[in-house]
Protein backbone atom coordinates (compact mmCIF):
# COMPACT_ATOMS: atom_id res chain seq x y z
CA UNK A 1 0.00 0.00 0.00
CA UNK A 2 2.77 2.44 0.99
CA UNK A 3 4.74 1.55 -2.16
CA UNK A 4 1.70 2.14 -4.35
CA UNK A 5 1.10 5.53 -2.70
CA UNK A 6 4.75 6.48 -3.24
CA UNK A 7 4.54 5.58 -6.94
CA UNK A 8 1.31 7.53 -7.36
CA UNK A 9 2.75 10.61 -5.67
CA UNK A 10 5.82 10.47 -7.91
CA UNK A 11 3.59 10.41 -10.99
CA UNK A 12 1.43 13.27 -9.73
CA UNK A 13 3.99 15.51 -8.06
CA UNK A 14 7.41 14.54 -9.44
CA UNK A 15 10.26 12.40 -8.15
CA UNK A 16 11.96 13.41 -4.91
CA UNK A 17 15.56 14.56 -5.61
CA UNK A 18 18.25 12.25 -4.25
CA UNK A 19 21.17 14.72 -4.31
CA UNK A 20 22.65 14.92 -0.78
CA UNK A 21 22.02 18.22 1.01
CA UNK A 22 23.93 19.26 4.17
CA UNK A 23 21.89 20.02 7.28
CA UNK A 24 21.44 23.71 8.04
CA UNK A 25 22.14 22.86 11.69
CA UNK A 26 25.71 21.87 10.82
CA UNK A 27 26.52 25.35 9.52
CA UNK A 28 25.28 27.35 12.52
CA UNK A 29 27.71 29.54 14.41
CA UNK A 30 28.34 29.05 18.14
CA UNK A 31 25.97 31.87 19.13
CA UNK A 32 23.00 30.31 17.32
CA UNK A 33 23.82 26.83 18.62
CA UNK A 34 23.85 28.31 22.12
CA UNK A 35 20.42 29.89 21.51
CA UNK A 36 18.95 26.55 20.43
CA UNK A 37 20.45 24.86 23.51
CA UNK A 38 19.04 27.61 25.74
CA UNK A 39 15.59 27.23 24.18
CA UNK A 40 15.82 23.45 24.55
CA UNK A 41 16.68 23.83 28.24
CA UNK A 42 13.68 26.10 28.78
CA UNK A 43 11.36 23.62 27.07
CA UNK A 44 12.75 20.70 29.07
CA UNK A 45 12.55 22.47 32.43
CA UNK A 46 9.45 24.66 32.08
CA UNK A 47 7.11 23.09 29.52
CA UNK A 48 4.84 20.13 30.12
CA UNK A 49 5.51 18.38 26.82
CA UNK A 50 3.37 15.36 27.59
CA UNK A 51 0.29 17.57 27.98
CA UNK A 52 1.16 20.08 25.26
CA UNK A 53 1.96 17.71 22.40
CA UNK A 54 -0.38 15.45 20.46
CA UNK A 55 0.63 11.78 20.53
CA UNK A 56 1.59 12.12 16.86
CA UNK A 57 4.18 14.80 17.70
CA UNK A 58 5.86 13.11 20.66
CA UNK A 59 9.46 11.90 20.51
CA UNK A 60 8.63 8.24 21.06
CA UNK A 61 6.41 8.15 17.96
CA UNK A 62 9.15 9.19 15.54
CA UNK A 63 7.61 12.54 14.50
CA UNK A 64 9.06 14.71 17.26
CA UNK A 65 7.75 18.20 16.60
CA UNK A 66 10.07 19.95 19.05
CA UNK A 67 13.22 18.82 17.25
CA UNK A 68 16.31 21.00 16.96
CA UNK A 69 15.27 21.83 13.39
CA UNK A 70 11.88 23.08 14.61
CA UNK A 71 13.57 25.22 17.25
CA UNK A 72 15.91 26.57 14.57
CA UNK A 73 12.99 27.41 12.25
CA UNK A 74 11.04 29.27 14.90
CA UNK A 75 14.07 31.12 16.30
CA UNK A 76 15.19 32.08 12.80
CA UNK A 77 11.73 33.42 11.99
CA UNK A 78 11.66 35.58 15.11
CA UNK A 79 15.16 37.09 15.06
CA UNK A 80 16.48 34.54 17.59
CA UNK A 81 14.46 36.11 20.40
CA UNK A 82 13.48 33.25 22.73
CA UNK A 83 11.01 35.29 24.76
CA UNK A 84 9.23 36.40 21.60
CA UNK A 85 9.12 33.02 19.89
CA UNK A 86 8.20 30.87 22.92
CA UNK A 87 4.44 31.68 22.90
CA UNK A 88 4.37 31.24 19.10
CA UNK A 89 5.83 27.74 19.31
CA UNK A 90 3.49 26.84 22.17
CA UNK A 91 0.58 28.09 20.09
CA UNK A 92 1.70 25.95 17.15
CA UNK A 93 1.84 22.87 19.42
CA UNK A 94 -1.67 23.59 20.72
CA UNK A 95 -3.00 24.14 17.20
CA UNK A 96 -1.49 20.87 15.97
CA UNK A 97 -3.01 18.99 18.90
CA UNK A 98 -6.46 20.41 18.16
CA UNK A 99 -6.41 20.61 14.33
CA UNK A 100 -4.39 17.43 13.59
CA UNK A 101 -3.08 18.75 10.24
CA UNK A 102 -1.63 15.36 9.24
CA UNK A 103 -5.19 13.98 9.19
CA UNK A 104 -6.56 16.45 6.62
CA UNK A 105 -7.50 14.35 3.57
CA UNK A 106 -7.78 15.50 -0.03
CA UNK A 107 -11.47 14.54 0.05
CA UNK A 108 -11.97 17.13 2.81
CA UNK A 109 -10.87 19.92 0.45
CA UNK A 110 -12.07 18.56 -2.87
CA UNK A 111 -13.87 21.77 -3.89
CA UNK A 112 -10.58 23.70 -3.79
CA UNK A 113 -8.41 20.94 -5.26
CA UNK A 114 -10.69 20.36 -8.27
CA UNK A 115 -10.14 23.92 -9.50
CA UNK A 116 -6.51 23.13 -10.31
CA UNK A 117 -5.52 26.56 -9.06
CA UNK A 118 -3.01 25.39 -6.45
CA UNK A 119 -0.77 22.35 -6.74
CA UNK A 120 2.59 20.85 -5.83
CA UNK A 121 4.63 19.99 -8.89
CA UNK A 122 8.28 19.09 -8.83
CA UNK A 123 11.18 20.71 -6.99
CA UNK A 124 13.44 23.72 -7.45
CA UNK A 125 17.21 23.54 -7.97
CA UNK A 126 17.86 23.46 -4.23
CA UNK A 127 15.45 20.55 -3.70
CA UNK A 128 12.56 22.54 -2.22
CA UNK A 129 9.09 21.21 -3.11
CA UNK A 130 7.58 23.64 -5.62
CA UNK A 131 4.04 24.92 -5.14
CA UNK A 132 2.31 26.69 -8.03
CA UNK A 133 -0.65 29.02 -7.48
CA UNK A 134 -2.75 30.21 -10.44
CA UNK A 135 -5.06 32.75 -8.84
CA UNK A 136 -6.99 33.27 -12.08
CA UNK A 137 -8.41 29.74 -11.76
CA UNK A 138 -9.75 30.31 -8.26
CA UNK A 139 -13.47 30.90 -8.79
CA UNK A 140 -14.76 30.08 -5.29
CA UNK A 141 -16.79 32.81 -3.64
CA UNK A 142 -14.78 34.68 -1.02
CA UNK A 143 -17.05 33.81 1.93
CA UNK A 144 -16.20 32.47 5.39
CA UNK A 145 -16.97 28.84 4.51
CA UNK A 146 -14.65 28.90 1.51
CA UNK A 147 -11.95 30.76 3.43
CA UNK A 148 -11.89 27.90 5.94
CA UNK A 149 -11.86 25.38 3.09
CA UNK A 150 -8.90 27.13 1.45
CA UNK A 151 -7.07 27.26 4.77
CA UNK A 152 -7.54 23.50 5.19
CA UNK A 153 -6.37 22.95 1.63
CA UNK A 154 -3.15 24.88 2.25
CA UNK A 155 -2.64 22.83 5.41
CA UNK A 156 -3.06 19.63 3.38
CA UNK A 157 -0.66 20.99 0.75
CA UNK A 158 1.96 21.96 3.32
CA UNK A 159 1.77 18.55 4.97
CA UNK A 160 2.13 16.86 1.58
CA UNK A 161 5.15 19.00 0.70
CA UNK A 162 6.77 18.43 4.10
CA UNK A 163 6.28 14.68 3.78
CA UNK A 164 7.98 14.74 0.36
CA UNK A 165 10.94 16.92 1.32
CA UNK A 166 14.36 15.37 0.66
CA UNK A 167 16.53 14.80 3.72
CA UNK A 168 17.71 18.08 5.32
CA UNK A 169 15.29 20.18 3.23
CA UNK A 170 12.76 22.02 5.39
CA UNK A 171 11.30 24.75 3.15
CA UNK A 172 9.11 25.12 0.06
CA UNK A 173 9.32 27.43 -2.95
CA UNK A 174 6.23 29.09 -4.43
CA UNK A 175 5.25 30.55 -7.78
CA UNK A 176 2.15 32.75 -7.70
CA UNK A 177 0.79 33.48 -11.18
CA UNK A 178 -1.58 36.46 -11.36
CA UNK A 179 -2.73 35.86 -14.95
CA UNK A 180 -6.47 36.68 -15.22
CA UNK A 181 -6.70 37.09 -11.44
CA UNK A 182 -9.39 39.43 -10.12
CA UNK A 183 -7.63 41.19 -7.27
CA UNK A 184 -9.79 43.23 -4.94
CA UNK A 185 -8.68 44.90 -1.72
CA UNK A 186 -10.98 42.54 0.22
CA UNK A 187 -9.50 39.45 -1.48
CA UNK A 188 -5.92 40.60 -0.90
CA UNK A 189 -6.68 41.28 2.78
CA UNK A 190 -8.32 37.89 3.32
CA UNK A 191 -5.40 36.12 1.62
CA UNK A 192 -2.91 38.10 3.69
CA UNK A 193 -4.74 37.17 6.90
CA UNK A 194 -4.82 33.49 5.93
CA UNK A 195 -1.10 33.38 5.13
CA UNK A 196 -0.25 35.23 8.33
CA UNK A 197 -2.14 32.57 10.29
CA UNK A 198 -0.48 29.76 8.34
CA UNK A 199 2.85 31.45 8.98
CA UNK A 200 2.46 31.11 12.74
CA UNK A 201 2.02 27.33 12.42
CA UNK A 202 4.47 26.75 9.57
CA UNK A 203 7.22 29.18 10.56
CA UNK A 204 10.09 29.50 8.05
CA UNK A 205 8.60 26.89 5.74
CA UNK A 206 8.91 29.20 2.71
CA UNK A 207 12.30 29.60 1.03
CA UNK A 208 11.18 31.89 -1.79
CA UNK A 209 8.07 33.15 -3.56
CA UNK A 210 8.11 34.33 -7.16
CA UNK A 211 5.07 36.41 -8.14
CA UNK A 212 4.63 36.54 -11.93
CA UNK A 213 2.44 38.36 -14.45
CA UNK A 214 2.02 41.20 -11.98
CA UNK A 215 -0.06 44.26 -12.98
CA UNK A 216 1.65 47.63 -12.50
CA UNK A 217 -0.84 48.58 -9.76
CA UNK A 218 0.24 45.63 -7.62
CA UNK A 219 3.91 46.45 -8.19
CA UNK A 220 3.20 49.91 -6.82
CA UNK A 221 1.34 48.43 -3.84
CA UNK A 222 4.27 46.09 -3.16
CA UNK A 223 6.61 49.09 -3.09
CA UNK A 224 4.53 50.50 -0.23
CA UNK A 225 3.91 47.23 1.64
CA UNK A 226 7.56 46.15 1.76
CA UNK A 227 8.43 49.24 3.79
CA UNK A 228 6.69 47.53 6.72
CA UNK A 229 8.34 44.10 6.31
CA UNK A 230 11.62 42.76 7.64
CA UNK A 231 14.48 42.42 5.16
CA UNK A 232 14.42 38.66 5.79
CA UNK A 233 10.83 38.54 4.49
CA UNK A 234 11.46 40.91 1.57
CA UNK A 235 14.40 38.83 0.38
CA UNK A 236 12.09 35.84 -0.15
CA UNK A 237 9.94 37.69 -2.69
CA UNK A 238 10.61 38.17 -6.39
CA UNK A 239 7.98 40.43 -7.95
CA UNK A 240 8.35 40.56 -11.73
CA UNK A 241 6.76 40.16 -15.12
CA UNK A 242 6.63 36.98 -17.18
CA UNK A 243 7.66 33.67 -15.63
CA UNK A 244 9.69 32.86 -18.75
CA UNK A 245 11.99 35.81 -18.03
CA UNK A 246 13.26 34.16 -14.84
CA UNK A 247 12.83 30.48 -15.57
CA UNK A 248 16.54 29.57 -15.68
CA UNK A 249 17.58 31.79 -12.81
CA UNK A 250 16.31 30.01 -9.71
CA UNK A 251 14.01 27.11 -10.57
CA UNK A 252 14.13 23.71 -12.21
CA UNK A 253 11.21 22.89 -14.53
CA UNK A 254 10.20 19.35 -15.39
CA UNK A 255 8.13 18.52 -18.46
CA UNK A 256 5.22 17.86 -16.14
CA UNK A 257 5.63 21.32 -14.61
CA UNK A 258 5.63 22.93 -18.06
CA UNK A 259 2.51 21.00 -19.06
CA UNK A 260 0.53 21.91 -15.96
CA UNK A 261 1.72 25.51 -15.65
CA UNK A 262 1.31 26.21 -19.40
CA UNK A 263 4.62 28.06 -19.80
Amino acid sequence: MAANLHELEEKLFGKIPQTPVPSVLDSLNDEKKKKIAEFRSRITNQWKEDELLHEHDKKENGNYFLSDLTLFRFLSGYQWNIDEVEPVLKGACEWRKKFEPWNVHIDDVKAVAQQGAIFHVGFDKAGHPLIYVKLGLDKLENNEENKLLKFKFFVWLYELAIRRMPENIYQTSWIVDLTDASLSVHLIKSMKDMFLELGTYYVERMAAIVVVNVPWSLKFLWGVVKMFLTQQTIDKYNIQGSLKEKRNECLTYTKDFQRRAHI
